[in-house]
This record gives C-alpha cells, sequence and structure tokens, in this order.
C-alpha cells in the first residue's frame, strides 16, 4: 500500500484523502461564526485592482487574506503597505506563479522564501504560516507537504471551500454592462450554495493567463456585489485565520469537495 490512501468521501461529492502524519493542516472554513464568509485574493498586488478592492473593503467595515506575488510586490510595494495599514493579512503565493509540484525542491522552497522576505518587510512573518500553492497545485502531494515543512515547520495551507473561477468572468465579454450581469449571477449562485457561507472563498486580483480586455474590473465589481449582499443578510467578511491548534485529524485528513 502507498502512503496516501484514497477513500470515498463522506458525501457523494466529497473525497477524503489519509497520510500517515507528514501532512499539513488544511485551513478551507471561515471562523466557528456561522455567519461569516473569509474572502481570500491571489495574484495581487496590482494598481490596476487593488486600491478599489481595498476601499470596497475599508467601506464595509470587511476583511480579506492576500496571497501575493513576489515580482508583484517588488513592483509595487506601496500597494502592500496600504493591505497591512488597513489591517489585512498578506501571505506568501510565490514569486513567479509557477507550479511548484514541477519544480525541484530547493527552487520550489526560494520560490516561497524570496516572497516572505519581501513580505516581512511590511509586516513580521505570521506564525503559523498560511501559504497558497500556485494553482493549488501539489495539496495532495506529500512531498509538497514535506516541502512546506521544511520551509516554514507551522505552515498550514490555504486552501478553499468556494472558488468563483473569476478568472473566466470576461472571456468574450463585450462591454462593462455585461461583466457586470455575469458577477451578479456569479454572486447569486455563490450564496444558493452551501459552501460559501461559513467558507473560504477563492478570489483573484488581475488574475494571470485570464483572456478578456476586462479583466481588471473584475475584482472590484464582483467583491462590491459580494459585499453588498451580504450585508444584507447580515454576514461577516472576514480573512482567513490558521488554526492557532490545529485539530488532532488536521494533518492527516483532507477533505474537498469535488466537481
Amino acid at each position: 500500500m502507498g502512503e496516501d490512501l484514497m477513500l470515498g468521501g463522506f458525501r457523494r461529492d466529497l473525497t477524503s484523502t489519509f497520510s500517515l502524519g507528514k501532512w499539513r493542516p488544511f485551513v478551507y472554513r471561515a471562523t466557528s461564526v456561522k455567519q461569516t464568509i473569509a474572502l481570500s485574493f491571489d495574484d495581487g498586488p496590482s494598481p490596476e485592482t487593488t486600491p478599489r478592492v481595498l476601499a470596497l473593503l475599508r467601506s464595509h467595515g470587511a476583511k480579506a487574506t492576500f496571497f501575493l506575488l513576489g515580482n508583484r510586490v517588488v513592483a509595487w510595494p506601496e500597494l502592500v503597505e496600504d493591505m497591512v495599514r488597513d489591517g489585512h493579512s498578506v501571505y506568501a503565493h510565490g514569486y513567479n506563479h509557477i507550479r511548484l509540484d514541477g519544480l525541484p525542491e530547493d527552487e520550489a522552497i526560494k520560490e516561497l522564501t524570496d516572497t516572505e522576505t519581501i513580505l516581512a518587510r511590511f509586516r513580521p512573518t505570521p506564525s503559523p504560516y498560511l501559504v497558497r500553492l500556485p494553482f493549488g497545485a501539489g495539496h495532495r502531494n506529500t512531498r509538497i507537504h514535506q516541502l512546506v515543512s521544511r520551509w516554514q515547520p507551522d505552515c498550514q495551507f490555504a486552501h478553499w471551500r468556494y472558488d468563483f473561477k473569476d478568472f473566466r468572468l470576461a472571456e468574450n465579454c463585450e462591454s462593462m454592462a455585461e461583466l457586470e450581469r455575469r458577477c451578479d449571477a456569479a454572486v447569486a449562485k455563490a450564496f444558493a450554495d452551501t459552501r460559501f457561507v461559513g467558507g473560504v472563498a477563492l478570489l483573484h486580483e488581475n488574475p494571470l493567463g485570464a483572456s478578456g480586455s476586462l479583466v481588471p474590473e473584475i475584482a472590484s465589481t464582483i467583491l462590491s456585489r459580494i459585499l453588498i449582499e451580504a450585508d444584507a443578510r447580515n454576514i461577516q467578511i472576514t480573512g482567513m485565520a490558521p488554526y492557532a491548534q490545529p485539530p488532532w485529524w488536521s494533518p492527516y485528513v483532507r477533505t474537498v469537495a469535488v466537481e
């Protein structure tokens, strides 16, 4: 039998993965408060998106967690300063947004180390540390779990419970009115999904590789609708929080919704 054992899930749409003690904890739910959504943004910062995203969060008294690319932090450090000043948490998402599971171990660690070295200029390195893997690639790979443990022994994987796939919303989109309709539909679909409230939601800032001239408009457009609907439903919008004390099963069992 291999080190990892794949079994059927607890529900029809779930898969559970068991590992023999070498996995890091996964964070994919919001706080224990049921009426809470934890927002996370990948791929920032970006001058086309970050100022508007921060302004929206500020106006609604909301927080988010940002997983940042080292090469973009170097280009726009003032935007990271603004995130931290507003009380948002910032973590590494790699330096160049490449799959870590396809790199030699030292190169993969360098992707994370170089990014956190820059982020540490703006705030102390958090402990426990949350890391969001580029493309979410490698979260079922024991080697990647061992790799991040070597990098940050207290590291936890920042996963998600609801993925907006927002990077697709501007594809073949010809007008802002059409993008707004798509964002309205995406938000309505999210609030109708039982995984959304109480979970971590995945969003992007100016996502790399996305097609469409309106890609920079996605983040603020969809965020504004999430915040308005959350306010109407008395749902709190927060950032992500690592486990202070991971549950006993966390390094061993991962339950993830699959499509």
